[in-house]
């Protein structure tokens, strides 16, 4: 087909620059190098410049800010503009259909699109066939660039560095190699961010004070009310949950493999919290989820609420209350509002049926060999090593060996008077050397003492960890207690001098 796009008098050109992120945009002299480049073009060509547009946007992606504005300004203005000129195609698209559906947009307005380094329109329909050729391969190469960028994050995480971004907020990244021009980073404590990530587990899962557990949006004020500000910002009850939610903070960081069949990497980094703190307020955050426990359930002052059912009739059973208060009672929900029509009826003393079922529950979860048998297990599981992690181990342990025997062979050399130590050269590889074998030696001992950390039980923690938990649900915090109890028992059945307690699965 035919290029049907005409000039008439029109010469006025857009033109349009981009780079894929915005560090190159800050760092880069990309795209001050395209848009020079394409001022020189339309002067040239005699074309006058209307307009400059830029992106700092990946090209497999045409919702782009800079484009979508380029597309605006020229239906705006499709009397005045002839031309869109970019310094090369890839600069417009790195995909195909998006980059030709681009240029058929823009000749629906009678305007052409000119590359400055890969010149085709004037060859007509071989131009066209060039351009898409040449769009084709533009995208297959974005793509290879795509895969060898993933492989080479992936790399660097098995070795236990930052791949970049923002560092997770308790943790900065420091300078610990190098790799050619590049630095490679690990991820150390920031100790202000870490102390407030600890404040933060400490008010969610015991709070503050006597105040007991907080919520997340009580977290949040209290944080901001006492200028505990998060990286200068106040925080947000999102931002919160998401310091809660972080596994990071037990001391292992996930570096994911968005690949089928792919064994995530998981890269040690030094641990804020203890895996005992991150459990129990997982527990807490799954128990108050409202997907799974209705929250008037939690809010409810009431021990069993919501939990106690009448055998005789089905029904839930509410407070009464008598003597002006004095004395609290579970009575048949049913039989107070419909009489004995819907059923005899039945009341409890509420703390004598209070007293009962935590009495069970705490018997049932809290006896030493059951505590003995958890905190083993969770201990067990805290140190079995996942696939990812036993490959991470023998990866540095093989990386450790190799600059071990780099380290030998230039004192070898130095020995054997081949190498003099005061050469420049020699002295700064070999602390080069020096520094990334201890930067190793040093990663290998600390992922071995977390895992060598509390491996042993002592009888009488045993019987401290049983006594404390005891004493939580026997009477602690309410809200705390009717979480925990939720966690575990799904109702409670009165029938008379019957109760039937129905644990969940």
């Amino acid at each position: 087909m035919k290029n049907k796009i005409s000039d008439g008098n029109r010469k006025t050109a857009l033109i349009y620059a981009r780079v894929s992120t915005g560090k190159q945009a800050e760092r880069d002299l990309s795209i001050p190098d395209q848009l020079r480049t394409m001022r020189e073009y339309c002067e040239k060509k005699g074309h006058r410049e209307v307009r400059e547009f830029k992106d700092a946007h990946t090209g497999t992606k045409m919702n782009r800010p800079g484009w979508n504005a380029l597309l605006r300004f020229a239906e705006q203005h499709r009397e005045e503009v002839s031309h869109v000129v970019v310094h090369s195609y890839s600069r417009m698209a790195r995909d195909v259909l998006g980059g030709e559906l681009a240029v058929r947009e823009l000749a629906e307005l009678g305007i052409k699109i000119e590359s400055v380094t890969q010149p085709s329109g004037e060859l007509g329909e071989m131009g066209d066939l060039m351009r898409m050729l040449i769009g084709m391969m533009d995208q297959h190469h974005s793509a290879e660039t795509r895969k060898h960028v993933k492989r080479s994050l992936a790399e660097n995480a098995r070795q236990g560095y930052f791949n970049g971004g923002l560092p997770p907020f308790g943790y900065r990244s420091v300078v610990a190699g190098h790799s050619g021009n590049r630095d490679r980073k690990i991820l150390v404590l920031s100790p202000d961010e870490a102390a407030i990530v600890r404040d933060i587990y400490t008010m969610y899962n015991h709070g503050k004070g006597s105040s007991g557990p907080m919520g997340i949006k009580a977290i949040t004020s209290w944080l901001n009310e006492n200028g505990l500000n998060r990286r200068g910002r106040q925080w947000t009850i999102g931002q919160v949950h998401q310091v809660l939610t972080n596994n990071c903070y037990t001391g292992t960081r996930r570096h994911k493999i968005n690949q089928e069949g792919a064994v995530d990497i998981f890269i040690p980094v030094p641990a804020i919290i203890t895996t005992q703190q991150s459990a129990e307020t997982q527990l807490r955050l799954r128990s108050r989820n409202p997907n799974r426990t209705p929250p008037r359930a939690l809010n409810n002052p009431v021990l069993l609420s919501s939990l106690l059912y009448c055998g005789f009739c089905g029904n839930k059973m509410t407070l009464r209350t008598g003597k002006g208060g004095r004395y609290r009672y579970y009575t048949c929900g049913g039989h107070a509002r419909k009489g004995k029509s819907e059923c005899q009826g039945q009341s409890l003393r509420m703390d004598f049926l209070d007293d009962l079922i935590m009495d069970d529950l705490a018997n049932s979860l809290f006896a030493d060999e059951r505590i003995r048998e958890v905190c083993t297990a969770a201990i067990e599981k805290t140190f079995e090593m996942s696939e990812a992690e036993e490959q991470h181990m023998k990866s540095l342990q093989a990386e450790l060996q190799s600059k071990r025997k780099e380290t030998q062979r230039y004192l070898s050399l130095v020995a054997n008077e081949l190498l003099s130590p005061e050469d420049e050269d020699f002295q700064l590889q070999f602390k080069r050397v020096v520094a990334e074998r201890d930067i190793i030696q040093k990663r290998i001992e600390d992922f071995e003492r977390r895992r060598a950390r509390n491996a042993a039980i002592e009888e009488s923690k045993i019987a401290e960890i049983g006594s404390g938990m005891r004493n939580w649900i026997t009477s602690g915090y309410i809200q705390f207690r009717k979480r925990y109890i939720a966690h575990f028992i799904e109702k409670i059945v009165i029938e008379g001098s019957s109760v039937k307690i129905f644990r969940r699965a």
